[in-house]
């Protein structure tokens, strides 16, 4: 486990913060990683141990990594493996906590202040900073907002609502999903990326938007994709309309836009086939063919996929090729596999057979 120095509020407030953040070339922790660790790097040389330790926790603390969407394990190392991990908030004793926490409170970067924050609520749960966070982590938001970039914008939001609803503050909750909702009806189904899928999957999950508009949004949305043959996209947004279309209790919508996703897949096959890549093409329509069969009313559709998959696979035949390799020994193998199963039982030669080969400690061999 990695082991963190303990830091007090006196180096980490008399760090040049915004001096450094000047520097980064981006606006994410990430950026701010490089930065720090560069001038923990230089305090080191010039024999100030105290400074550059208090600029190697900080390069820490951006650098660990955040699992928006888990509320359980929200931050994990940025490198693990058998012989111990990088650092998590948890390794933080009492008084670094503390400074970490007097200096979240007294920086102005959003970015750097909402990590900051959310480190205390992992490592000490204390629901001030955790507020602190959420607002915070909207703000960030909003100036990495980018419809080209989504990621950053969406893991913020998700990150933002999730710490809302875990410290169960309602009215927090409700500006986030605000956010998300507004920026859902700007976007209005034209961004390239998955920026409306995802907020459309928070807004489902949270019960937030009115289903009538949303739907139509995702059904615009689908269609530019389904236009530019962006199938996985175009399926991705088809079954949040699946889902709008539930929460309305419109079932006859619901099924159109199943039916959509079923025939997304038959036309990815039609353009495999005419291609000529026959296997790729059958694994389409098996897909197509499990879609339709769950469908009511659609089992003669289903049987016309199941043809067309039949056909292709055989016509898939001829893209298979021989793979050969040098012959391989293994009578040494099979003449202690009938030592081990010699005299037994066919129960007990099944449970000795098993046990042949040992099976592979993938905690060794990572």
């Amino acid at each position: 486990m990695s082991s963190s120095p303990s830091i007090d509020a006196e180096a980490l407030l008399s760090l040049p913060i915004d001096e450094a953040l000047s520097e980064s070339g981006g606006q994410e922790c990430w950026d701010y990683s490089k930065v720090f660790s560069a001038r923990a790097r230089e305090a080191e040389e010039a024999g100030e141990t105290g400074t550059a330790a208090a600029w190697r926790l900080l390069g820490a603390l951006v650098e660990v990594h955040l699992q928006s969407n888990d509320l359980s394990k929200p931050f994990i190392p940025l490198l693990s493996g058998p012989n111990g991990r990088t650092f998590i908030p948890t390794d933080l004793d009492d008084a670094t906590a503390a400074a970490v926490y007097a200096l979240a409170k007294q920086v102005s970067d959003p970015e750097l202040r909402a990590r900051l924050m959310d480190i205390i609520w992992d490592a000490r749960r204390d629901h001030l900073a955790a507020r602190e966070a959420v607002q915070s982590y909207l703000q960030s938001a909003a100036r990495l907002m980018d419809p080209e970039q989504c990621s950053p914008y969406v893991e913020r939001c998700e990150r933002a609502l999730r710490l809302a609803t875990q410290i169960r503050d309602s009215d927090l909750q409700q500006m986030v999903l605000g956010e998300i909702e507004d920026r859902v009806l700007e976007l209005d189904g034209t961004d390239r990326l998955y920026m409306t899928n995802r907020l459309m999957e928070l807004l489902i999950e949270f019960d937030r938007g009115d289903s009538e508009k949303m739907s139509a949004i995702t059904e615009k949305a689908a269609s530019l994709a389904e236009g530019e043959k962006e199938f996985d996209k175009a399926r991705s947004h088809l079954e949040n309309l699946v889902r709008w279309s539930r929460k309305a209790e419109n079932a006859e919508a619901e099924r159109r836009a199943s039916i959509r996703i079923a025939a997304s897949y038959e036309r990815q096959a039609e353009i495999c086939s005419d291609d000529g890549e026959f296997l790729l093409a059958a694994h389409w329509l098996e897909r197509a063919h499990h879609c339709y069969r769950n469908i009511a009313e659609m089992r003669e559709k289903a049987t016309e996929i199941y043809r067309r998959l039949r056909d292709v696979q055989r016509r898939g035949t001829g893209e298979m090729k021989e793979i050969s390799t040098e012959p391989i020994d293994i009578s040494k193998a099979v003449m202690h596999a009938r030592e081990r199963v010699s005299g037994l039982t066919f129960s007990k030669a099944l449970l000795a057979l098993s046990a042949v080969v040992s099976p592979t400690d993938f905690g060794r061999v990572t």
